[in-house]
């Protein structure tokens, strides 16, 4: 079935130094560009074989923005942004053998409004198979602070949020032909670089998992795993 895709949305601004043509040589001058792209994608929702067939339940997002075009010759409904709810495996008799049920929630869940959608994260919380109660999932989250807007410049050089309230200079410090430029606090602060990372992952078995990380060395971050019996 056909959904919509993330909009891909951008806007630059730029200060002209050198404008030839123009009185304003050698002055700076502000322009401004904006850009939005928004596209339809294909989304699974059966396989069929001679055995049976794979059902793929989505459900709508909230945690991104949907265009409703009144010339779309299609289902409103069904064109908006999904996540994968359910699958459900069943036989060629239409008998269910497999019913997996995806619970998810969102990160900064009370951000309403025009805007809400920017702020909230969709996570994963369990996986359950509706048929036999014994095989479940759980993960948990870091969730010690709650996430800026997705388009918030308050990040470290990785682009990881760190929890500095940017000003206008929000760029990286520069050094350039002799000269420095000025920029944002780039550090990275790892209580808020772990920030909807998962923490936990507990197995039917009964097995808990638990995750925790370490700031980026050299381009790359390592991960430490600890083990813990659930009882």
């Amino acid at each position: 079935e056909i959904c919509q895709l993330p909009t891909q949305e951008r806007m630059e601004k730029n200060n002209l130094i050198k404008h030839e043509g123009s009185s304003k040589m050698g002055y700076p001058e502000e322009t401004i560009s904006r850009s939005k792209n928004i596209i339809d994608g294909w989304r699974l929702s059966k396989i069929v074989w001679n055995g049976g067939f794979v059902d793929f339940i989505g459900a709508n997002r909230n945690d991104i923005l949907y265009y409703n075009y009144s010339d779309r010759n299609i289902d409103k409904n069904q064109s908006k942004p999904k996540y994968l709810k359910s699958i459900v495996v069943s036989n060629k008799l239409g008998e269910k053998t497999k019913y997996y049920n995806f619970n998810f929630d969102y990160m900064n869940k009370d951000s309403i409004g025009k805007y809400g959608y920017i702020y909230k994260r969709l996570m994963l919380k369990s996986i359950k198979d509706s048929l036999d109660p014994k095989i479940h999932y759980d993960m948990c989250y870091f969730n010690q602070y709650s996430f800026p807007a997705k388009n918030s410049h308050n990040t470290d050089l990785y682009g990881f949020y760190n929890g500095v309230e940017q000003s206008s200079l929000y760029c990286c410090p520069v050094d350039y032909n002799g000269k420095h430029y000025d920029g944002g606090n780039k550090n990275g602060y790892l209580d808020y670089m772990k920030t909807g990372t998962l923490s936990s992952l507990r197995y039917p078995t009964g097995i808990k998992e638990n995750f925790d990380y370490s700031a980026l060395l050299s381009g790359y971050s390592t991960v430490f795993h600890n083990k813990s019996i659930v009882i």
